[in-house]
């Protein structure tokens, strides 16, 4: 990221690191509107372990919705990003963990990987064009009761 302290460049990264934080919260509690909203109006949601690409927010958010339904709780982490400015254009690539449990089951799955994300100045800020998430693994193991908080 070129820039110094304060100057706009700063500011992008900034926003865009607030995006990514949106999404992830978002899709943790979840809170659909925030999650949804993060995406362009015609952006993509990718997964390539499976191939999966859903584009525009109606789709984005059905797929969404449908992949939360496997579980009774599911959690991401995200790592800060690395965020490479481009004008109105940006890439940022950051490391997830996600953690789940199935539903009905008692078995939790953690999986790891990173994100690519190719976004885009909108008149609503920065959004996401393509989000595309590339798994590096996952274990699966049983649930056992914990505290709930």
């Amino acid at each position: 990221m070129a820039g110094k302290r304060g100057t706009p460049a700063m500011t992008d990264a900034y926003e865009i690191q607030q995006l990514i934080n949106r999404y992830t919260l978002g899709v943790s509690q979840p809170d659909w509107d925030l999650a949804i909203a993060t995406f362009a109006d015609d952006g993509e949601w990718h997964v390539a372990a499976s191939g999966l690409t859903l584009t525009g927010r109606e789709a984005i958010l059905k797929g969404m919705q449908g992949f939360h339904r496997l579980f009774d709780w599911f959690v991401q982490v995200n790592a800060p990003a690395v965020i490479e400015l481009d004008g109105d254009k940006a890439r940022a690539r950051s490391v997830i963990r996600e953690n789940g449990k199935f539903a009905g089951r008692d078995e939790v799955v953690m999986v790891g990987g990173v994100y690519v994300d190719d976004l885009v100045r909108t008149g609503e800020g920065w959004r996401f064009a393509r989000r595309a998430f590339h798994g590096a693994g996952s274990f699966h193991h049983p649930a056992t009761a914990g505290l709930g908080f």
